[in-house]
């Protein structure tokens, strides 16, 4: 259990691990990490969901390992983390909700959309330098569009099956 601003002005953290042990995070508006130090987070495999608002407003987190299991970020989970400038999210995430990423000044980069169910389309609101990379014909691509948001087409990777290695005559 984590409770209420448990990490609140806590200035000498920069790092936390996130078991999937933790099975209850305490309700708040305001973000546990408010006015923390901390730089990144990695999150143990196995956690399928990050809570509504938990790093609200940690402005110097700069780097977020996600797992693998990811399929959901909660309303305003990273809302007001200014020190993000990259997300990569894991593939198989599917659902992002309400002011996610909003207010993220810096983020320009986000990856890992292609297989989004639910995106609210105020997911990265205010976070003006926002560029998707995102394959044709998806959610993720139709938001950016009606959004008119930067975005990048990708492909998915394709499996090698053979190489056939010739010799230089």
């Amino acid at each position: 259990y984590m409770g209420i601003d448990v990490f609140e002005n806590c200035v000498a953290l920069t790092s936390i691990n996130i078991p999937k042990t933790l099975n209850r995070i305490a309700s708040t508006s305001d973000g546990i990490f408010k006015g923390s130090s901390l730089k990144e987070v990695h999150f143990e495999e196995g956690i399928t969901t990050i809570p509504t608002y938990l790093f609200k407003n940690t402005t110097s987190l700069k780097s977020i390992e996600f797992p693998k299991t990811l399929e959901r970020i909660n309303d305003g989970a990273f809302m007001g983390c200014n020190g993000l400038t990259e997300v990569h999210l894991p593939e198989g995430f599917n659902h992002l909700r309400r002011h996610a990423f909003a207010l993220c000044k810096k983020l320009n980069i986000v990856t890992g959309l292609d297989e989004l169910t639910y995106f609210d389309e105020k997911a990265f609101a205010s976070s003006s330098k926002i560029c998707l990379y995102v394959q044709e014909n998806t959610l993720a691509h139709q938001v950016a569009l009606n959004k008119g948001w930067n975005y990048v087409l990708t492909t998915k990777p394709q499996p090698v099956e053979m190489i056939n290695i010739q010799p230089l005559t």
